[in-house]
């Protein structure tokens, strides 16, 4: 499905990226998208942008979150690797299987 984010297309990385790689890929985009380093007219885009980066960086750089985002990727792809959840879908279940654990919350709130 279209509305599917994938963590690893946002940082523009391949599945078997290693840590290096994802900070690598990271700051590269977080410069990129940085609303202070854009056009007035793109800042609006370039924060959500800035934000879909640096969650992508928080799950994919914690080995845990990473395993756990990985499972949930395989589960919903079928054979042919088309995803079968809408954006909504993987987004409600992240937040319910990754918002009790210690430490998330207070990540959110950093995003506002």
């Amino acid at each position: 499905m279209e509305n599917l984010k994938n963590y690893y297309e946002i940082l523009g990385i391949e599945r078997d990226a290693d840590l290096e790689e994802i900070k690598t890929a990271f700051r590269k985009k977080a410069l990129e998208f940085h609303p202070d380093r854009v056009p007035q007219n793109k800042k609006k885009w370039a924060h959500y942008k800035y934000i879909e980066v640096g969650t992508a960086y928080e799950v994919l750089r914690d080995s845990i979150k990473r395993r756990e985002y990985d499972d949930f990727l395989n589960r919903i792809t079928d054979e042919f690797e088309e995803p079968v959840y809408t954006e909504e879908d993987v987004e409600d279940m992240l937040k319910r299987e990754m918002y009790a654990k210690p430490g998330f919350k207070e990540f959110f709130k950093e995003w506002g």
